[in-house]
């Protein structure tokens, strides 16, 4: 969880957020960016934690999974329903199109 935590803060801006939400789940607040940002950085921090960590000389292989809500417009009254419209979004296909767009 350190190097998950490690990666997500080395491929994120200094002014952005990255936090533990649960037992193997992280939220990162991007400060000052709409859904297009937020895809492509979505990509790069996928990139960045699918690369192979290496636990007691086995190189172990972790999947990532993103879920992407913006505010205000996502319409959430605060924090937690922005989190959980998040997670509702969260089927693996907005990587997967923003892929498509570069």
């Amino acid at each position: 969880l350190r190097e998950v935590s490690s990666r997500l803060q080395r491929h994120t801006r200094p002014h952005d957020l990255v936090g533990r939400i649960a037992s193997d789940e992280f939220a990162v607040l991007l400060t000052g960016a709409d859904l297009e940002v937020g895809l492509v950085v979505a990509m790069r921090l996928k990139t960045a934690l699918e690369r192979p960590y290496e636990i007691d000389g086995v190189a172990v292989v972790f999947r990532a999974a993103f879920g992407l809500a913006d505010y205000p417009e996502s319409g959430a009254r605060d924090a937690e329903e922005l989190l959980l419209r998040a997670g509702e979004g969260r089927l693996g296909h907005g990587v997967s199109e923003a892929r498509g767009r570069e």
